[in-house]
């Protein structure tokens, strides 16, 4: 006697759209996974991840060498933008850097509802390392940073040249006094660009260098002046702020990275 199978399929076929239905549900998954986090897939797949977080670092420019002050200043190359919050919270996903902490400052730029392209501050000279370091480059030298803002032989006053800045050339005078407000940090690439294409050398965020302010090494130099600022002089090339590297209570400071020239 002939039976066709054709009932039989159909019920097959839905029997095992159902099972996986199901699996789809709860959440498990259809095949098995090898979860050892030792396996050599395991490690694959985090280098991969790891990797992966470190493509938006941001573009760098050679700076041609020469002599400075009497010493002479390597090649090396430069971030072309202040390190923003986007590229910093990589660094945090990848469980390398700290996040800032919120000390309640208006001006502050992480875990804000603001662009994410506003350079991050509150970090403070060693998480600044560790970021640069994650992506194989250092912070520059105070002599690096002001033989790339004053145009190397060209001996400008101030990254974009000789004249004083305004609110055009600059991020800067965006506080209110009156009444502990303002505009905070601006968006990274905006305004100045020096000689050899760097923005934001002056005003935005101060920033850290790799130099000591003082003999005991008790403080790190920061350069290039503040959103804050409303005095010229402070976003000339030659001045020089000051901070101890384990400050994290200003939404002033903000850092670049550099490498050595290969």
């Amino acid at each position: 006697m002939y039976f066709s199978e054709t009932p039989l399929k159909s019920f097959r076929t839905q029997w095992i759209l159902s099972i996986v239905l199901c699996l789809l549900a709860t959440g498990l998954p259809l095949f098995a996974q090898n979860d050892d986090p030792d396996s050599d897939a395991s490690k694959r797949g985090v280098t991969l991840r790891f990797e992966a977080l470190k493509e938006g670092a941001g573009e760098m420019v050679l700076i041609e060498g020469g002599t400075y002050e009497g010493a002479a200043v390597n090649s090396f190359h430069m971030d072309v933008d202040l390190v923003t919050v986007e590229q910093y919270e990589a660094c945090i996903e990848a469980h390398v850097c700290p996040p800032p902490p919120d000390n309640g400052l208006w001006g502050a730029t992480y875990n804000r509802n603001k662009s994410k392209q506003r350079p991050i501050n509150e970090t403070n000279w060693f998480n600044a390392k560790t970021y640069c370091e994650w992506l194989g480059k250092r912070l520059p030298t105070e002599r690096e940073w002001e033989w790339a803002a004053r145009g190397r032989e060209e001996g400008r006053l101030y990254p974009w040249g000789n004249k004083p800045p305004t609110r055009e050339s600059a991020c800067w005078m965006r506080y209110d006094g009156e009444t502990d407000t303002g505009q905070g940090p601006c968006e990274v690439g905006l305004h100045n660009v020096s000689r050899d294409g760097v923005k934001d050398l002056a005003g935005n965020l101060w920033e850290w260098t790799s130099t000591y302010y003082d003999a005991q090494q008790t403080l790190i130099v920061l350069k290039g002046g503040a959103w804050y600022n409303d005095v010229p002089a402070r976003l000339l090339v030659k001045t020089r702020g000051k901070a101890t590297p384990y400050n994290t209570g200003a939404a002033s400071d903000g850092f670049r990275c550099v490498r050595d020239a290969r």
